[in-house]
Protein backbone atom coordinates (compact mmCIF):
# COMPACT_ATOMS: atom_id res chain seq x y z
CA UNK A 1 0.00 0.00 0.00
CA UNK A 2 1.30 3.35 -1.07
CA UNK A 3 0.11 6.85 0.77
CA UNK A 4 1.08 10.30 1.59
CA UNK A 5 4.31 9.57 -0.30
CA UNK A 6 4.99 6.66 1.72
CA UNK A 7 5.04 2.59 1.03
CA UNK A 8 4.15 -0.19 3.61
CA UNK A 9 4.46 -4.23 2.95
CA UNK A 10 2.78 -6.77 5.51
CA UNK A 11 5.25 -9.27 6.79
CA UNK A 12 3.88 -12.62 8.78
CA UNK A 13 5.76 -13.98 11.14
CA UNK A 14 5.51 -16.77 14.09
CA UNK A 15 5.33 -14.21 17.53
CA UNK A 16 8.74 -14.98 18.57
CA UNK A 17 10.91 -15.52 21.68
CA UNK A 18 7.67 -13.64 24.64
CA UNK A 19 4.55 -14.15 22.07
CA UNK A 20 3.49 -17.31 21.28
CA UNK A 21 0.95 -17.00 18.16
CA UNK A 22 1.51 -15.22 15.25
CA UNK A 23 2.21 -11.72 13.71
CA UNK A 24 1.26 -10.05 11.40
CA UNK A 25 3.77 -6.60 11.02
CA UNK A 26 3.48 -3.17 8.77
CA UNK A 27 6.76 -2.56 7.47
CA UNK A 28 7.58 0.75 5.89
CA UNK A 29 9.68 0.07 3.23
CA UNK A 30 10.17 3.94 1.75
CA UNK A 31 13.84 3.71 3.21
CA UNK A 32 16.15 1.76 4.22
CA UNK A 33 16.66 0.44 7.19
CA UNK A 34 12.71 -0.63 6.66
CA UNK A 35 10.92 -0.18 9.80
CA UNK A 36 8.37 -2.73 11.54
CA UNK A 37 5.67 1.09 12.01
CA UNK A 38 3.00 -1.38 13.79
CA UNK A 39 1.68 -4.97 13.72
CA UNK A 40 -1.59 -7.08 15.46
CA UNK A 41 -0.24 -10.38 17.62
CA UNK A 42 -2.56 -13.15 17.71
CA UNK A 43 -1.58 -15.09 21.08
CA UNK A 44 -2.50 -18.89 20.72
CA UNK A 45 -2.99 -19.26 24.70
CA UNK A 46 -6.41 -17.77 24.23
CA UNK A 47 -7.13 -16.10 21.09
CA UNK A 48 -6.58 -12.60 21.68
CA UNK A 49 -6.01 -10.16 18.99
CA UNK A 50 -3.80 -6.88 20.17
CA UNK A 51 -2.66 -3.92 17.71
CA UNK A 52 0.71 -2.40 18.51
CA UNK A 53 1.34 1.07 17.60
CA UNK A 54 5.79 1.52 17.23
CA UNK A 55 5.67 5.10 15.38
CA UNK A 56 2.94 7.70 15.46
CA UNK A 57 1.29 9.62 12.61
CA UNK A 58 0.52 6.30 10.77
CA UNK A 59 -2.39 7.48 8.59
CA UNK A 60 -5.64 5.72 9.31
CA UNK A 61 -6.55 4.54 5.94
CA UNK A 62 -3.05 2.41 6.53
CA UNK A 63 -4.06 1.06 10.29
CA UNK A 64 -7.69 0.03 8.96
CA UNK A 65 -6.04 -2.00 5.91
CA UNK A 66 -3.57 -3.43 8.49
CA UNK A 67 -6.72 -4.48 10.44
CA UNK A 68 -8.48 -5.76 7.71
CA UNK A 69 -5.81 -8.20 6.58
CA UNK A 70 -4.84 -9.25 10.05
CA UNK A 71 -8.90 -10.62 9.97
CA UNK A 72 -8.23 -12.29 6.99
CA UNK A 73 -4.95 -13.45 7.39
CA UNK A 74 -4.82 -14.50 11.22
CA UNK A 75 -5.47 -17.82 12.69
CA UNK A 76 -9.08 -17.47 14.28
CA UNK A 77 -10.11 -19.98 17.15
CA UNK A 78 -13.06 -18.58 18.43
CA UNK A 79 -11.16 -15.81 20.64
CA UNK A 80 -12.45 -12.18 20.23
CA UNK A 81 -12.55 -9.96 17.45
CA UNK A 82 -9.86 -7.00 17.03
Amino acid sequence: MEIGGRRYELTMTSGGPDIDGVTLELVDVSSEPRETVADVVYLDADGSFTLRLFRPGIPPEVLAWLEAQARRQLPRVGGPEL
